[in-house]
C-alpha cells in the first residue's frame, strides 16, 4: 500500500517537473510546448509512468523534455 502511494506522489512529482508553461527558454534559445508523450521511471517503489511535456525549437532541432533533464 505504501509503495502505491509513494509511485502516485512521483507520478505527479515528475508530471509536474516537466509542465513548464506554453513556452520554454533554453539557452537563449525559445521552444515551444508540443504533444505529451509517456515517460517511465524505475523508482526504490517500482516503476512509475508519467506524462512528459516535450518543447520544440522554432527552427530545427530535436525536441526537449524537461523532466528527464531534471531526473537525469
Amino acid at each position: 500500500m505504501v509503495s502505491g502511494f509513494s509511485r502516485a506522489t512521483l507520478k505527479r512529482s515528475f508530471e509536474t517537473l516537466g509542465d513548464q508553461g506554453p513556452t520554454l527558454s533554453v539557452k537563449g534559445q525559445s521552444s515551444h510546448k508540443v504533444d505529451v508523450t509517456v515517460g517511465d521511471a524505475m523508482t526504490l517503489f517500482g516503476p512509475v509512468e508519467f506524462k512528459r511535456s516535450r518543447y520544440r525549437p522554432s527552427g530545427k532541432g530535436a525536441s526537449m523534455i524537461p523532466a528527464e533533464s531534471i531526473l537525469g
